[in-house]
């Protein structure tokens, strides 16, 4: 299955770095304790809550290149609940944790995927379920945007797969129920059947 790699803006830093922007401006509201608008040098701005000089409360980023962020900051980070539609279209929408995807969530890649689970510092990590664009559906345990533990993975043709993985990988205990009825137990090491198993050919 596919590698997720996802990235995002980092406007925490912008705002560290606020002294050597000297035509960074509040062009709009109070940008100290309050309601503002800012928009800093490279196109970037910020709409919402301020809390002593920093994002905090409800507020929007737009980013010039396309990213654009919406939902909960906390001294300047994106924590809590919120949306990021990624410049290529990617979408997510759930919780943060100090500018990561972290907690649960919903991902919806452009190329057509869709996650729903858990996160880890954006990471697809912990239980989650995947329907791809060909609506091969994967359920089960995550680690590192890849499956790891117990899953089940659903193919179009009507073949299902159930067992244990590691990295990607069949990797353990694994029952296979064909389109046709037929079955096979058995085990798998890094992908491959290993050892003995059983194939039952009546329906």
């Amino acid at each position: 299955m596919r590698i997720i790699k996802l990235s995002m803006a980092l406007p925490g830093l912008l705002l560290l770095l606020w002294p050597f922007y000297a035509e960074a401006s509040c062009i709009s509201g109070n940008c100290k304790n309050g309601t503002g608008i800012y928009e800093f040098p490279n196109g970037d701005i910020y709409t919402g809550e301020w809390r002593r000089g920093k994002f905090h409360g409800q507020g929007t980023y737009r980013g010039a290149y396309g990213d654009l962020y919406e939902g909960m900051w906390h001294k300047g980070l994106k924590k809590g609940q919120g949306t990021y539609v990624f410049a290529n279209g990617d979408v997510y929408s759930g919780e943060f944790l100090d500018e990561q995807m972290h907690g649960s969530g919903k991902l919806v890649f452009a190329r057509g995927d869709v996650y729903e689970g858990q996160f880890a510092f954006n990471k697809l990590h912990g239980l989650g379920m995947m329907v791809y664009e060909d609506q091969t559906v994967y359920v089960g345990e995550w680690k590192n945007d890849q499956f790891q533990g117990q899953g089940t993975l659903w193919y179009p043709t009507g073949t299902t797969v159930k067992g244990q993985w590691a990295e990607g990988k069949l990797n353990g205990n694994v029952l296979y129920k064909y389109a046709n009825g037929y079955t096979y137990i058995g085990r798998y090491v890094d992908g491959r059947r290993f050892g003995e198993g059983h194939l039952q050919l009546t329906k």
